[in-house]
């Protein structure tokens, strides 16, 4: 028998709709971040979008669940527009969503 393991990588385009459930799943819909809004965070800022993934659950040694994630852009001051955009070279990190799955929390 083999236990779970958890790992954290970055989260990828197959990973996105795992995302979104639980963004939806963890925030009230007017501060959720849209499908499309992590889509570009995960395009455009990868390096700082990282996922928890549970490997090994449910005794499947090849399948990945997504337990968490975490998002977050670089921007040049904490405005409006730095939820929505990504300054590669910014000084500062916005963290915009911490996100735990609740059975794991």
């Amino acid at each position: 028998m083999t236990s779970a393991a958890l790992s954290f990588r970055e989260v990828g385009p197959t990973d996105l709709p795992a995302c979104v459930a639980l963004e939806k799943a963890s925030y009230p819909e007017d501060e959720a971040a849209s499908k499309s809004t992590l889509q570009y965070r995960q395009h455009q800022a990868a390096t700082f979008f990282r996922c928890a993934i549970l490997t090994g659950e449910d005794g499947d040694e090849d399948e990945d669940t997504v337990v968490g994630f975490i998002c977050a852009t670089r921007c040049i001051s904490f405005k409006h527009e730095s939820m929505t955009t990504h300054v590669a070279g910014g000084p500062l990190l916005a963290i915009h969503s911490v996100v735990v799955r609740e059975e794991y929390r």
